[in-house]
This record gives structure tokens, sequence and C-alpha cells, in this order.
């Protein structure tokens, strides 16, 4: 699957190959808060 989008980036986590190795990135945001009591 991550081979077939080196090309396309149809999943938009920016796959690429580096060394013959397949690399890729996932974006995660972690918010976090406080509640006024």
């Amino acid at each position: 699957m991550f081979k077939a989008d080196l090309e396309l980036d149809r999943m938009g986590i920016h796959v690429h190959l580096q060394d013959n190795e397949i690399h890729f990135a996932v974006p995660i945001l972690v918010v976090t808060g406080e509640k006024p009591a």
C-alpha cells in the first residue's frame, strides 16, 4: 500500500524512499486544557 503511494501521495502522509527504505509521516495533534473549577 505504501509502495504504491510513493509517487501519488493519495494517503496524504508524504511517503518517500530514503536509503531504499519507505518512510512516512503521520500528522498528530494533541490538545490539552484545564477546566476552571
